[in-house]
């Protein structure tokens, strides 16, 4: 493994953005079987030098199971689970873990990284497989849950739900949810629907919309049917959420937001959950762009995260296609990230009797004040791609190997 440490960004912070994309038959141009490819961009201060127009790794399939689960502690980037299938020999589910120490990564070239697997150490085996599974970053260790508690699910071969701990260098069980069966009807009620990190707690919505947390400072307590998040399924996020100056902003699709109508033309929410109520859910809070245009406007639609990074800075991370006519044609198109260096500034505005009356009796709003903002064009990539993970890395941790989660 290579021993230099070199960093995209030293003296502030990068986010890595890990993709994957399928194999492709059309056209002739695009990549012909599966990859992951892991990009790097500084996003403190605008580089001196255009944004590196290579991935900083490219790791194929044949070499790396499908299906694996992202995750960060400190400076590496955990790839855990999935299965293996073609054109590797093997073909069953896989227990491997693999980490990335980000450290130790080139600077992205235009040549492609010869040997990429030698910058992979492989990490513990998992005591159970998990496809697709769910990866939650929490009080600096890494909680794995799968995408569905069916108990047919394909996964429910060991423990369900596992552990991490870096001081160790084990997985270790959790306990499982005790589900009445009588509060399930189809398979997909079974599915999790969204999973966010909390406080010290996690917190599963099912697709039944029931409601169930884990307290990682006493897990052997189990898992506990929520009242208290209970508001959850008003919100109907995807999987993810991140917290920043004390508020939760779950991370959606666009350009569709199931927002309440009194939120309408936000281009984020914000969930203040220390003003929460037993009698009643938090306060959703609109967060209103103040700039000219809007923040990832150049993309039709895709996915957009909330990362913090720290001095009262954010980044709104959206990622998607610019066209939607080469999607429906063609099933590919132009893939863009946009990376939107915001200051999320907290107001409350117009009168009391005005604030009623548009359904806001508190007022309260965000100002999404952009910064900078970066874009970059990945290029023609098949629909069925999809974003494994973003992850902010401030300069220390890239240096230092510090190890606070990324959650």
């Amino acid at each position: 493994m290579p021993d230099q440490l070199v960093t995209c960004d030293e003296s502030g912070t990068s986010v890595y953005v890990v993709y994957f994309h399928p194999a492709y038959l059309a056209p002739k141009d695009l990549k012909t079987e599966s990859l992951y490819t892991i990009h790097a961009f500084p996003v403190t201060h605008l580089p001196h030098e255009p944004l590196p127009q290579q991935p900083v790794l490219t790791l194929r399939p044949r070499d790396l199971p499908i299906g694996m689960g992202f995750a960060c502690i400190g400076s590496s980037i955990y790839m855990i689970g999935g299965r293996w299938c073609f054109p590797s020999p093997r073909k069953d589910p896989s227990l491997d873990v693999y980490i990335l120490d980000t450290r130790l990564l080139p600077p992205a070239t235009s040549h492609p990284v010869e040997n990429p697997l030698a910058y992979l150490r492989k990490g513990p085996s998992l005591r159970a497989p998990k496809i697709d599974p769910l990866v939650i970053p929490l009080l600096g260790k890494l909680y794995l849950l799968p995408k569905s508690f069916a108990p047919s699910s394909s996964d429910k071969d060991g423990p369900w739900a596992e552990v991490f701990d870096p001081c160790s260098d084990e997985w270790v069980s959790l306990p499982e949810p005790k589900l009445d069966p009588d509060d399930f009807t189809l398979p997909s009620d079974y599915i999790v629907r969204s999973c966010n990190a909390m406080g010290s707690c996690i917190v599963l919505m099912l697709g039944c919309y029931l409601v169930y947390e884990l307290d990682c400072n006493h897990p052997c307590e189990g898992w506990k049917k929520s009242s208290r998040f209970g508001w959850l399924p008003e919100v109907q996020q995807t999987r993810g959420s991140e917290v920043v100056d004390g508020l939760w902003y779950p991370w959606f699709p666009f350009p569709w937001f199931p927002f309440p109508s009194h939120l309408e033309g936000a281009c984020l929410l914000a969930c203040d959950l220390a003003q929460e109520n037993k009698d009643r859910p938090p306060e959703f809070i609109p967060v209103r762009h103040t700039g000219p245009g809007k923040i990832g406007s150049k993309i039709y639609s895709g996915q957009r995260r909330v990362l913090d990074i720290g001095g009262g800075q954010a980044v709104i991370f959206s990622c998607g296609f610019i066209k939607n006519t080469d999607l429906m044609a063609h099933d590919y198109g132009k893939l863009r990230f946009t990376f939107d260096v915001v200051r999320l500034e907290k107001k409350t505005g117009a009168d009391e009797r005005k604030r009623k009356q548009r359904g806001n009796p508190k007022g309260r709003f965000i100002n999404c004040v952009l910064l900078r903002s970066l874009s970059y064009v990945v290029g023609e990539v098949g629909s069925s791609g999809y974003l494994c993970g973003c992850f902010p890395m401030r300069g220390e941790a890239q240096s230092s190997g510090g190890g606070t989660s990324m959650d």
